[in-house]
């Protein structure tokens, strides 16, 4: 019976559940008890004489009813098709359906009847009445399980080696890189930036290492294809020609063209230029370390085009290590990014506090023992909480920064210290000094460049409430020496003294809410519980205190 078929027929069923005759269930009369004979010795009984024709009858009702029964089936698979023409291709292709929809391209050479699994004796031919060109893929990928394969002898081979890569295959992985990079919000082209080439230049493939149940370790592989990007730059006024290079990531990829599309390269680095940045990379040199153990690849530079017509010219893989060394685009770009991550991820954990401003004050470049480097920007945190103001100092550090404009800005070293104002926290430092201290503390100690500038301050106060609220001693306990003696100067530039000490004036000066008042022989002269609230007093005495204990 066929399997198309939509209501099926069993033959022996259909008897079981005919009509009942009228007298089908009676009790049938019995018949009369006859006397027992003797038997002689050798002789038999007389044979009881069968009913005629009552066999008979049950066997050929039993037959048309059979008959019937086929009839009503063939009648109701020829109404329903399942003998037409269509209906056999639908069969033919019924196996090779999801494994034709695992493609990630409708590739007009495709053959959508072609199947491992298929019968070797079936006919394979590619039918007219299916269109080849049609496109029913989910562009997304799949895994390999998704194969159309039961069988594991059966399963597509995963491609560890470039001569796996059939020609059909390249030309479906190139066909969804390109659409990736279309479609990618990291890597939009902004207004006035024009396409110019997109120009494959090879691929590598890397492996990794999985510990499997019971030691069954295994390996596997994920390929990597690699295009130069070739852009058209006017938003400087004048058009430029502009390149980077930007891969496409593929894990596990199969000889029928799946793979596994859960997993992708999160975190890719960011070239910077003066207006614009987008993901990509520098250089070829860039893309091979970035994809990590290159088990094969084969690359070749000879393909890349010049560029205003230069021939390339590959940008030495060299970290930044000084400010003079930072693109325009590479500074704006951390910036931002900065930006975003307090905005997002380091903001005060009250959410009725309010950031006023975030002024940067400068960069910090430092190198560890490994010959890594990171570029922090420092900045001055400036909160607003019912009424009062709260300043800290917080940095956002950059690893991976190269002198050919590349950064990456996914990665962030960030402050781990948490400040506790009482009814919310915050990441970050009292002192600039200690936002220093710290860098030094997860090794970028040597080929120091501070350029931060204190002077750039907005604020220019430790304790910006030390009028207005009584500091604990544990936050004047956790200020360095120079923290220490700023927290107590500042309350006497609040009110308008002079100070005698030039350095500390010219500090001061710098501040609009410094306003010079009081000579210093009138302050001694009065005395500064003359000048001081009550809440003054108290955070003098215990600040003071402190600096005696230290001394």
């Amino acid at each position: 019976m066929s399997e198309n078929s939509g209501n099926s027929f069993d033959p022996k069923q259909f008897v079981e559940a005919a009509p009942h005759s009228p007298n089908q269930g009676a009790v049938e009369p019995a018949q009369p008890v006859q006397p027992v004979q003797q038997v002689q010795a050798g002789v038999q009984p007389p044979e009881r004489e069968p009913k005629k024709g009552k066999g008979k009858v049950i066997a050929i009702v039993s037959f048309l009813g059979v008959v019937i029964v086929g009839l009503c089936v063939v009648i109701g698979l020829i109404v329903s098709g399942a003998f037409s023409e269509e209906t056999k291709k639908s069969r033919k292709t019924s196996k090779t359906a999801k494994k034709t929809t695992t493609e990630e391209s409708g590739d007009p050479t495709d053959d959508p009847t072609e199947d491992p699994t298929d019968d070797p004796t079936s006919d394979t031919t590619e039918d007219p009445a299916v269109d080849p060109t049609s496109d029913t893929s989910d562009t997304s990928g799949t895994s390999a399980a998704t194969s159309g394969t039961t069988d594991p002898n059966l399963q597509p081979e995963m491609v560890s080696s470039i001569d796996q890569v059939s020609p059909k295959l390249l030309d479906t992985l190139i066909s969804v890189s390109k659409e990736r990079f279309e479609t990618d919000p990291d890597t939009q082209l902004p207004d006035k930036v024009t396409l110019l080439n997109f120009n494959y230049l090879g691929m590598a493939i890397t492996d990794e290492f999985w510990e499997g149940d019971d030691g069954d370790d295994f390996y596997t592989y994920n390929l990597w294809l690699l295009f130069q990007v070739q852009v058209t730059d006017s938003t400087g006024g004048q058009a430029q020609e502009r390149q980077f290079f930007w891969y496409a990531y593929f894990r596990e990829v199969y000889t029928d063209g799946t793979y596994d599309s859960s997993v992708d390269i999160a975190y890719k680095p960011v070239m910077c230029f003066d207006n614009w940045s987008i993901s990509g990379l520098q250089s070829v040199a860039r893309f091979l370390k970035e994809a990590g153990t290159v088990v094969e690849t084969n690359v070749d530079e000879s393909l890349i085009l010049p560029l205003d017509g230069k021939p390339y010219s590959p940008e030495e893989d060299v970290r930044v290590t000084k400010e003079s060394e930072l693109t325009s685009g590479q500074f704006k770009k951390m910036q931002e990014v900065a930006e975003e991550c307090m905005n997002d991820f380091d903001r005060p954990s009250n959410t009725t506090v309010r950031i006023d401003k975030m002024t940067l004050l400068g960069t910090y470049f430092g190198t560890d023992n490994y010959e890594s480097t990171i570029v922090a920007l420092v900045y001055e945190m400036s909160l607003v909480y019912q009424g009062n103001t709260y300043v800290y100092y917080w940095y956002a550090g950059f690893y991976g920064t190269y002198t050919g404009g590349e950064c990456l800005t996914a990665y962030m070293l960030r402050p781990t210290m948490t400040i506790d104002y009482g009814d919310f926290t915050a990441k970050g430092f009292l002192m600039v000094d200690d936002v220093i201290s710290d860098l030094e503390s997860w090794g970028y100690s040597n080929n120091v460049e501070n350029n931060v500038d204190t002077s750039l301050s907005t604020v220019g106060f430790v304790f910006p409430n030390s009028d207005k609220e009584e500091i604990s001693e544990d936050r004047i306990k956790a200020l360095s020496d120079e923290g220490l003696r700023r927290a107590i100067n500042e309350i006497w530039a609040r009110h308008g003294y002079i100070f005698r000490n030039q350095d500390i004036l010219d500090y001061y000066r710098q501040f609009e809410w410094y306003e010079e008042k009081i000579p210093a022989d009138e302050w001694d002269k009065n005395g500064q519980d003359y000048y001081l609230n009550d809440i003054e007093k108290k955070n003098i005495k215990k600040m003071t205190d402190e600096r005696d204990r230290r001394a």
